[in-house]
């Protein structure tokens, strides 16, 4: 005899903007598309507020800018408990302060650079 299965209950996306949820029927849903695009773009204009694109090629700034904008997009819907709602913003996806995927992006830059500073 197979044991008893439980099936998992899932989260609701809300709005920020006014803590309703997503709807899909309805339309008012934030395509992958353009939840990829809006997150390059506020990556890329938070390096740009940092000025690193002084220190940075071209091509390395858009490797970081994307590294940061599709690890932020997945560490917040990872972060979250599948049971629960939670709230979709993308000011609190793209933070560089507490339980973000900059945070902890920018805290293993800074032990890496410790490393090769006592390496070296």
């Amino acid at each position: 005899m197979l044991p008893a299965a439980n099936l998992a209950g899932t989260h609701r996306l809300r709005k920020e903007w006014n803590m309703k949820k997503f709807k899909t029927r309805s339309g008012d849903t934030v395509r992958l598309t353009d939840l990829l695009d809006e997150g390059v773009k506020r990556a890329e204009a938070k390096l740009l507020e940092k000025e690193r694109n002084k220190v940075m090629s071209t091509e390395e700034l858009a490797a970081a800018r994307d590294a940061v904008a599709y690890g932020c997009i997945k560490y917040a819907d990872l972060s979250q408990t599948r049971t629960q709602d939670y709230v979709f913003s993308f000011d609190k996806m793209l933070d560089d302060r507490g339980n973000t995927a900059v945070y902890l992006l920018y805290a293993y830059a800074r032990i890496r650079y410790v490393f090769l500073c006592v390496i070296s």
